[in-house]
């Protein structure tokens, strides 16, 4: 059941019904976790203007968002559950997706089907993936994006077929339509594509169609001065025209004057950050599996120097280059709201946790095959996989009340009792957006009539279904 991926064979033509099992898995047993531990309704943070912004195909946040808000709407046409569980499901479906992704990539890349399993399901595990996979957010789908284009990269080096090139290109294009930070993936990427292939590609035609395909990617981006045109409930600075558009990508308002209070740090606050990072990507899981995952990447620099540097840049990238770009104080806030920009990180420690455990794996079947109890495969197999299952059980229990929103209607609570005590008709300008998007859920009928001006650069109204823009 567990024998050993074929490094030799073709990644189409030659899948089994074996291989299909072990990539249901990798994909199945996340998804289920997190419809398990799925948050019922509207959460902090971000959750409620996400979901109304999906819901009404509105304008989010700085950079808007726009594919995450048409995938998000597509989910809340969904049969069943509320119109926040169906959102939320979004971000566990591709959260799933990321596992399955890391699982088919350390295949390709180790060969070893369980130490592949182990490690995707060690990051669909990890505290904050986790976190990400079970409320209305941007971030699982921007992992899932991470760890596309390395896939279809590894594909086109495999099988230097144009069409994983030309997949790659529109994948690039309209990755950048999610969330503006996967700028630090897509050039690296391509560095990596073309590195020893570069002859290939410089070629007129297939030039002209990677730019068609990656503008075509790119090319999202129209909903947001379509959508801000029609004056949706959630429509933030109203990005019609093209000035306006190019600000909110740019998130212009984010760098704004009042805004500079973000980026006061200094050396210390950069370097208290990136440790911070570093910490965290080593402990989303365990300490046993980020030491696995240490040894997985000197075991990468021997083997496979050229995915270690990848694999390595994307960290540094997403870790030191990230802190040092944004200088943000050292502050228990900005640590909060940096972790989830760390998950990129954690894709790639998932990875160097597979090649250390296909190290270790292949270590024990060496030392199990001369075992007169153990003489047989399959119990070879079973022992191998029972012992790395235990490396991601006791993070699986220690994360679970942490990551998981089972039952959170902490968030709900406060914004329907908020907002029943004010008349018909009443205006709130709250400081900073906390009331506005736990406040929002298009689901309850409470928030209607009632105007909520988000301060700051927070410019958005929502009155009673309709927007205003303030300023």
């Amino acid at each position: 059941m567990a024998k050993q991926a074929n490094p030799g064979k073709h990644p189409e033509t030659d899948i089994t019904t074996s291989d299909r099992l072990w990539q249901a898995t990798s994909f199945g047993l996340p998804l289920l976790l997190y419809i398990v531990t799925l948050a019922p309704t509207v959460t902090l943070e971000d959750s409620g203007s996400f979901i109304t912004a999906a819901k009404f195909l509105g304008v989010a946040h700085p950079s808007g968002y726009p594919l995450w808000c048409l995938i998000a709407h597509a989910f809340t046409w969904l049969p069943f559950g509320g119109i926040a569980e169906r959102v939320h499901l979004c971000s566990a479906f591709f959260a799933a997706a990321t596992c399955w992704l890391v699982y088919l990539t350390a295949v390709m890349l180790t060969s070893r089907r369980i130490s592949a399993l182990l490690a995707a399901l060690a990051l669909g595990i990890s505290r904050i993936f986790w976190s990400q996979a079970v409320i209305a957010e941007v971030y699982t789908l921007n992992a899932f994006f991470t760890i596309l284009l390395i896939h279809l990269t590894l594909r086109w080096q495999l099988t230097q077929e144009n069409r994983w090139l030309f997949l790659l290109a529109f994948t690039s294009g309209l990755a950048l339509t999610n969330h503006p930070k996967i700028i630090l993936v897509v050039p690296v990427v391509w560095v990596w594509a073309l590195w020893s292939h570069w002859r290939r590609v410089l070629v007129p035609r297939v030039l002209f169609v990677i730019g068609l395909l990656i503008v075509l990617g790119l090319s999202v981006y129209l909903y947001l001065p379509l959508r801000a045109r029609s004056d949706p409930p959630v429509n933030w600075h109203k990005p019609d025209t093209l000035a306006k558009t190019l600000n909110h990508i740019q998130r212009a308002s984010y760098f704004a004057p009042e805004e500079g209070v973000r980026y006061l740090g200094g050396t210390s606050d950069v370097v208290r950050h990136t440790l911070t990072a570093w910490k965290t990507s080593a402990t989303a899981v365990s300490w046993p599996l980020a030491i696995i995952a240490l040894f997985g990447l000197i075991h990468t620099w021997r083997q496979r120097r050229d995915f270690a540097l990848l694999s390595l840049a994307l960290f540094l990238l997403h870790t030191f280059l990230f802190n040092a770009y944004v200088h943000a104080t050292y502050s228990d806030v900005w640590r909060f709201a940096h972790r989830v920009y760390y998950i990129p990180a954690h894709v790639m420690t998932s990875l160097w946790i597979a090649f250390g455990l296909a190290v270790i794996e292949g270590w024990l079947r060496n030392r199990l095959q001369h075992s007169v109890r153990l003489s047989g495969l399959a119990r070879r197999n079973w022992l191998v996989a029972g012992l790395f299952l235990a490396l991601v059980l006791v993070p699986l229990i220690q994360n679970y009340s942490h990551a998981g929103h089972r039952g959170d209607q902490r968030a709900r609570n406060f914004g329907l009792d908020f907002v029943s005590v004010l008349p018909r008709g009443a205006g709130i300008l709250p400081v900073g957006d906390t009331v506005v998007t736990t406040a929002c859920d298009p689901s309850s009928s409470a928030w209607a009539n009632r105007t909520f001006c988000a301060s700051g650069s927070g410019s958005a109204a929502l009155n009673g279904g309709t927007s205003r823009p303030t300023s």
